[in-house]
């Protein structure tokens, strides 16, 4: 069970770093602006 929420988590993580990667390569005005 343990292994499986850590799994959880950090796909979350993962998936939150992504869009905040993606979003600052590809609209880097738009992420300084907000």
């Amino acid at each position: 069970m343990n292994n499986s929420i850590l799994q959880a988590k950090t796909s979350i993580i993962n998936i939150k770093y992504s869009k905040y990667y993606d979003s600052k390569n590809n609209y880097p005005l738009i992420h300084i602006n907000h």
